[in-house]
This record gives structure tokens, sequence and C-alpha cells, in this order.
């Protein structure tokens, strides 16, 4: 059951990928009665789950990916291009690596917006018009901290003084020492949900689909 979380602004936090057990992509469909989907801190109360954050852009109308997206094993949005994203296999989070996208050879993987890589904000990263502009955001991505890999969660909240611009999460990102970072969904969708920390971004949206993290048994 989640626990209570205090709101925040902004919220970031790196997880060594060894206390990982698995990493998930929860499909939050609507209740067939209440036509509503769940918020960060049910979904956490009904999977046990650690960590939750929102996933890429998705069609508001129908809650399908319009950004490449691969959960176990079967693609829900697969793309014309190739895109800087992030892949890895079930129950095992040391596989979770920055890549091009779509690639099949794995279970799953995500993409939208790349801003960082080989530790360097992007000069001119690509992204949707609608992406602009200062909003709430939300990065996901990886970093070494004394050699260890770490998966590395951003999120600040739409309408606060936290919002910022794709340029200035990048260059924010490359201050808190990230390797590399994707930006997902961002504005009224940006929102994470930290029960391990009892830290939270919160959002009345209920997004479409959201990132699980479940710690291994002992290093909760």
């Amino acid at each position: 059951m989640a626990t209570s979380a205090k709101k925040e602004n902004e919220v970031a936090v790196s997880i060594p990928l060894d206390d990982i057990e698995r990493i998930e992509i929860y499909l939050n469909k609507p209740n067939p009665r209440t036509r509503k989907r769940k918020s960060l801190s049910a979904i956490i109360s009904a999977t046990g789950a650690d960590y939750a954050i929102n996933g890429t852009l998705y069609n508001m109308r129908n809650g399908n990916p319009v950004c490449p997206l691969r959960r176990n094993g079967v693609t829900l949005y697969h793309g014309k291009y190739l895109y800087r994203g992030y892949l890895w296999d079930n129950y095992n989070a040391n596989s979770f690596h920055f890549d091009l996208v779509p690639n099949e050879a794995w279970e799953n993987y995500i993409a939208c917006s790349h801003i960082l890589m080989d530790g360097k904000a992007i000069k001119k990263p690509i992204y949707n018009v609608a992406q602009g502009g200062k909003r709430g955001r939300t990065a996901i991505g990886t970093k070494y901290v004394n050699g260890q890999k770490r998966l590395c969660l951003y999120a600040s909240k739409d309408r606060s003084r936290a919002r910022k611009t794709p340029e200035q999460l990048a260059k924010l990102l490359q201050s808190y020492g990230w390797q590399d970072a994707v930006m997902l969904d961002c504005g009224g969708s940006s929102q994470v949900y930290l029960d391990h920390e009892r830290r939270q971004v919160c959002s009345s949206r209920n997004v479409a689909h959201v990132i699980l993290i479940y710690l291994k048994k002992g290093r909760k």
C-alpha cells in the first residue's frame, strides 16, 4: 500500500540498478464502470511497486502511445524512424540501457525526446511543438556513481516555479551528473510517486501508462 508522500514541485532520484528487482511498463486502463484511470498512488497500492513515473506521449482520446513503446515482448507503437530511448528485459534491471529503438530483440523499450547523451546536453533537441515552452517535465535516464550504474528519475509540476523548457531540463540533468536522458510526456502528464522516499510530484491527470520500479527484497 502506498505510504503518505510529501507533495513537491520538483523531485529527482537515482536508484542503483543492482537494487532493482524489475522495471515494468504498466498499462493504466480505464475502469469499465467509471471509465477512470488510476492515480499513481493507487497504482503503487495495487501493484506493490516502489516507484512510479509517467511514460511517453499518448493519444488523449484512446490512450494509445504515439512514441515507441514495447511491453513484455509486445510492441504497442513502433514508429517510422529510429529514436534514442531505453531498452531492457524483464527481471534483469542491469540490462536497462540507452540505445536506438525500435529494437524487438528486447522485451521492453520506451522513447520520446532524448535530451542528454554522453553526459552532455543536446544543443538542439528534437521535440514536438506542443512539448515546447516552460512546462512540467518528466525524464528518465542513467548515471554512474563510483562506477555503479543508476537509474534516474525526474519530474516537475506543471504550472509551478519548477517548470522548464526542454533545453533548461537538459542542462539541469547534466548538472546532476546524468549520463543520458530521455524527456517523456510533459505538462499535465508530468508526475512521479516515490513510495520508498515518501515524496511525490502529483497531477490531476491519470495517464495511460506508467513506468514502475520494484526494489529487491532487503533493498527497500
